[in-house]
């Protein structure tokens, strides 16, 4: 399974015999091998992930502020790549919804179900989207800034 999940970033050095997709029985492997042979054939898309990962290894060292996301520049470098790879594009779909068809979706209800619940049932919908979109946020207070800003009370 690892090789595959590999593939999402550097399928120009995946093997097609490795590739775990036993579970996909409506990917036409025939086609993808072919396309995954043209596609490693490519000077042109190889460079394209070998660039995909210098930057994805850039971004790992960068400071959690940053709004450059990892997952964004792997979906740009695949939604970049021509027809012709279109059974290799659906596998890399299926393995990205794999993982965000589970955990963010029940991360997402069970934050609905804590906003909106039967004694705030008469929240309209853009403000309960609001609250969704505020309680899936990542925030983390500068706490040292904060407490720095308050001036302790001295015992008497």
């Amino acid at each position: 399974m690892e090789t595959t999940l590999c593939f999402l970033t550097s399928p120009d050095k995946a093997r097609f015999e490795e590739l775990d997709i036993s579970c996909l029985h409506w990917l036409d492997l025939g086609n993808l091998e072919m396309e995954l042979l043209e596609f490693q054939e490519s000077s042109i898309w190889k460079n394209k992930f070998y660039d995909l990962r210098e930057t994805l290894e850039k971004i790992e060292g960068v400071t959690k502020d940053s709004t450059v996301s990892s997952e964004n520049e792997i979906l740009k470098v695949w939604n970049s790549l021509p027809n012709n790879f279109k059974s290799m594009k659906a596998l890399v779909i299926a393995f990205l919804t794999l993982f965000g068809s589970s955990y963010a979706c029940e991360q997402l209800f069970s934050a609905l179900n804590y906003i909106k619940s039967d004694t705030r049932n008469r929240l309209t919908d853009d403000l309960s989207a609001a609250c969704v979109a505020f309680k899936l946020r990542k925030y983390e207070p500068r706490l040292d800034k904060l407490s720095a800003c308050i001036q302790q009370q001295k015992s008497h």
